[in-house]
């Protein structure tokens, strides 16, 4: 445990030779499996992945953090399929890297596990506005504001919403 925790922090330390070295680390700390720093590493994984997808430089690196982690973080939903948390660690790498398709459906299933996690609404109309299904967005934001319509978020959410879909009223 002691050292898929300092791989770990290498993993996510920027390195002077660039992003392949923290893939490089980051599959030495996954090599350490079934440690109690798994979940942690696969957790930090997923979040620096979904982050790197907007860098303009090494294309291939990071196609191979987004293959790995994908697959970690599934192994994960494997392990403990009823957190969600692990569904929505995953719908948001994949959007991050534009899989929005995958991520829907992701982000349903996170919905039928948890219907009050109001993340998953969020998130979700936020693919639907990035496709253009403004309509979807604007009653996926709903849900939320509906449950709690003093909730900020929520309201502004819906509002932006309910304009993109020509709503008026």
């Amino acid at each position: 445990g002691i050292r898929a925790n300092r791989t770990l922090l290498e993993a996510i330390r920027p390195q002077a030779d660039g992003i392949t070295k923290n893939l490089g680390y980051f599959k030495k700390a996954l090599a350490y499996d079934y440690t109690v720093g798994i979940i942690e590493t696969r957790e930090q994984l997923a979040s620096i992945t979904a982050g790197l997808a907007s860098l303009q430089s090494e294309r291939q690196t990071k196609d191979d953090f987004f293959v790995l982690a994908k697959e970690e973080i599934r192994k994960q939903i494997g392990d403990q399929p009823a957190d969600v948390r692990y569904r929505l660690f995953l719908a948001n790498l994949l959007t991050s890297f534009g899989a929005v398709e995958d991520a829907v459906i992701e982000l349903e299933k996170g919905i039928a596990i948890s219907p009050h996690k109001e993340q998953f609404y969020y998130l979700l109309g936020d693919v639907y506005i990035a496709l253009g299904k403004y309509e979807k967005a604007f009653e996926t934001y709903r849900v939320p504001f509906d449950k709690e319509p003093g909730n900020s978020r929520a309201r502004q959410l819906v509002a932006v919403a309910a304009v993109y879909a020509g709503k008026d009223n």
